[in-house]
Formats: C-alpha cells, sequence, structure tokens
C-alpha cells in the first residue's frame, strides 16, 4: 500500500537546512521535492487544500476555531478548499489568470462547478481528452484511499497541474493523447499532520477526494451533453 501511495506524492530528493535571521538566526531543516510542473512550458496549477476538517486531532479549540471559518463554501459541503489557481491561456502564451486564496475564500457553494470550467481555461474549448485524464488521475488516487487503512492525513493538498502548450499541440493534431497524458501531473503534498488510523478508513480525505473527483467528472458530463 506505501509503495502505490508513493505514486502519488512527489519524490523527495533529501533535506535542506535553511536559515532566517530577524535578530535571531534560526535554522531549520526542509524536505526537497520533485517540482510538479518540471517539464511544463506553460504549467497550469490548482492548489486544493482536501478535507472538511483541516485539522488534526491534537488541534486546540483556537486552531479549530480559525480552520472552521476559512473557504465555508467549499470546506464542509465538499470536504475541500482552493487555496490557489493559475491558468494560462491555450493560444496566447503571454497571457495568464491568477487566482489567490481569496478566490477560494469567496467561492460560493453554488458556484463550485466553475472551478473545473476556470482551471480547464473552459472559454477556450479544453479538450475533452484533457478533462478525462483529470478524472482518471484522481479516480486513482481515490482508490489508493479507499484501500489504506494506516494514515489519517489532516490539511493535505492535492497540486493538479497540466502544459497549456501541450493542450494547444493536442488541439492542433500535433500531439497523441499519450503525450498529452505526459503533460498531466497530480500530487499529494504537505504531510505535517498524518495520525495512525488505527484500521480505519480516512473518510475526512476520501469525503474531500470523491466530491473533487465529482466535480471533474461532473464537467466532462455537462460539456459532452
Amino acid at each position: 500500500m506505501d509503495i502505490l501511495m508513493r505514486l502519488h506524492i512527489p519524490k523527495i530528493f533529501g533535506i535542506e537546512q535553511v536559515g532566517f535571521t530577524n535578530g535571531i538566526t534560526v535554522t531549520e531543516d526542509f524536505l526537497v521535492l520533485e517540482d510538479v510542473t518540471e517539464g511544463l512550458e506553460l504549467p497550469c496549477i490548482i492548489d486544493v487544500k482536501i478535507g472538511a476538517k483541516t485539522w488534526g486531532p491534537d488541534a486546540t479549540e483556537k486552531k479549530i476555531t480559525q480552520e472552521s471559518a476559512k473557504y465555508t463554501g467549499t470546506k464542509i459541503p465538499f470536504g475541500f478548499s482552493i487555496t490557489g489557481m493559475l491558468v494560462h491561456s491555450f493560444q496566447d502564451p503571454e497571457k495568464f489568470k491568477k487566482f489567490d486564496k481569496s478566490f477560494g475564500k469567496n467561492l460560493k457553494t453554488q458556484d463550485v462547478d466553475r472551478v473545473p470550467k476556470l482551471f480547464l481555461n473552459g472559454d477556450e474549448n479544453p479538450p475533452d481528452e484533457l478533462i478525462r485524464i483529470f478524472v482518471e488521475k484522481i479516480s486513482g488516487i481515490v482508490q489508493v484511499f479507499e484501500m489504506q487503512r494506516r494514515y489519517k492525513i489532516f490539511a493535505s493538498s492535492l497540486l493538479l497541474a497540466y502544459d497549456a502548450k501541450a493542450v494547444r499541440k493536442f488541439k492542433n493534431q500535433e500531439i497523441s493523447e499519450v503525450e498529452l497524458k505526459k503533460s498531466v501531473n497530480i500530487r499529494l503534498i504537505d504531510f505535517a499532520h498524518v495520525f495512525d488510523a488505527q484500521g480505519q478508513e480516512d473518510d475526512n480525505f476520501l469525503f474531500g477526494i470523491r466530491n473533487l473527483q465529482d466535480l471533474f467528472h461532473r464537467y466532462y458530463l455537462g460539456k459532452n451533453q
């Protein structure tokens, strides 16, 4: 099971010490991780924090109150929060849109279907194959977490990325669907709050990832009705 989970997290290249100076020098250890956008010429990326609960069982009441007040339009009803997004145009390499945390914090429950349309550049007609690739890759992560009973993960993020230039090439029939799929990358990051599941299903994580899967699937079906 750990082997299957490793397929969905960035490769770890070691630990790097970073020093901070603000009157006092402090050195902390940081993991050096694989770049999810490596090899993508015009990377489009979205950061989705998974879970209706983004705090672990050791959280203080203050922490729980603070976290509960964030991303209320999607966190409780869907179990995920959109914390940032960058989208490049398929047609114009100089054109892009950025969405910071305020987008996700102000996103209303009834507007959640905007997310895949914005991320996949719906105004420029993304190919059905691109949407289907995302559905398949998210489904693969869902399947792993439906089987695993070792970990409960809180406040982890799913990074979804693709190459807008590769999409343009695919639309122009310059590359195959197999090559398009290589330009799509999804990885889980941030494992600062991992606890022993004691043989139980990680229902908090699964609630969010299943709803994210359904969100992209609805977008696919909506384009093909």
